[in-house]
């Protein structure tokens, strides 16, 4: 990448999990910026702040745009691996959040339709309270309340089932699974908003032009981002076989049925009013996504 002289840098933490390597693709898109991308190798957050300042001592200067993609996402596995799912979601970002403080860098940090029980009827909004029903939900409100705590200039990003076509995600558990069984079942009563990674990314940096641009009123704070509409997971999969002209059977389960180990919200759509309104974001529906996800995963 060409290296603009005195343009602002960003540093892309989890570079090799599915939003990392969303960015990493998108950033052919923002030559303005010069980037940087630290897998977990390079920087592992959760080993502390001296590993952290080690870090970043090695690099020529200190980036002014931070977006942390590290996350332990098993929410199943969160049940029996809480103090992994914690030094993780909930201390690494501290780490950052001190570090980012420290050296007047903005946060950019991704969090999570779990923190919310799912008893609303209608879209949830940032102002209402979260109740985690597991493990992992409270490992990322931890997250969030340490980032909180710990720093000024951030921004949070709720969104909700991720996917793109890099594994691992639900359309491509989807279409694998496929490949050699006639019929599945799938959950239908949990229902939300699927989300495209490629749109998440892009509203991001929609936030990071309004920072770069309005230095003087940032609009830190908590946002939420997913694709417009709401479904089943069930009706997500007959979506996904039907737009990839897949013949297979899908048949309906309840969460009960299913038995996962982690509760999931029966309901989770987030209301993006407050993203659309504070920095006018146009946000898709996510059945544009997902004819765009499977158009590349099949190119």
């Amino acid at each position: 990448m060409i290296q603009i002289p005195n343009s602002k840098q960003i540093l892309v933490i989890g570079s090799t999990g599915q939003l990392g390597k969303t960015f990493s693709a998108l950033a052919e898109q923002y030559t303005e910026y010069q980037w940087i991308f630290a897998s977990r190798s390079e920087l592992e957050i959760s080993h502390g702040e001296t590993f952290m300042e080690s870090y970043l001592e090695s690099l020529d200067r200190i980036p002014e745009i931070w977006i942390n993609c590290a996350a332990f996402t098993a929410v199943d596995d969160a049940e029996t691996k809480t103090d992994l799912a914690q030094l993780v979601n909930t201390h690494g970002p501290k780490v950052l959040a001190k570090s980012a403080q420290k050296h007047g860098a903005v946060l950019i940090h991704f969090s999570t339709d779990y923190v919310y029980n799912g008893s609303s009827a209608f879209p949830i909004s940032e102002d209402q309270d979260c109740h985690p029903l597991g493990a992992y939900g409270r490992s990322k409100l931890d997250g969030e309340v340490a980032i909180e705590e710990n720093c000024n200039a951030y921004y949070i990003l709720r969104t909700s089932w991720l996917y793109s076509d890099y594994e691992p995600n639900f359309v491509r558990t989807m279409l694998r699974l496929a490949t050699n069984r006639r019929s599945l079942s799938v959950v239908a009563d949990q229902f939300g908003s699927p989300t495209y990674a490629p749109y998440l990314a892009r509203t991001t940096m929609q936030l990071i032009q309004h920072w770069c641009e309005h230095s003087e009123n940032p609009k830190y704070g908590i946002y939420h981002y997913s694709d417009e509409g709401c479904i089943s997971w069930n009706d997500f999969a007959r979506t996904i076989f039907k737009m990839s002209h897949i013949d297979i059977e899908v048949s309906p389960i309840t969460s009960e049925e299913f038995g996962a180990k982690a509760k999931r919200p029966a309901w989770s759509v987030l209301s993006k009013n407050k993203i659309k309104k504070t920095f006018g974001i146009q946000i898709p529906h996510w059945t544009v996504g997902l004819r765009q996800c499977l158009k590349k995963i099949s190119t």
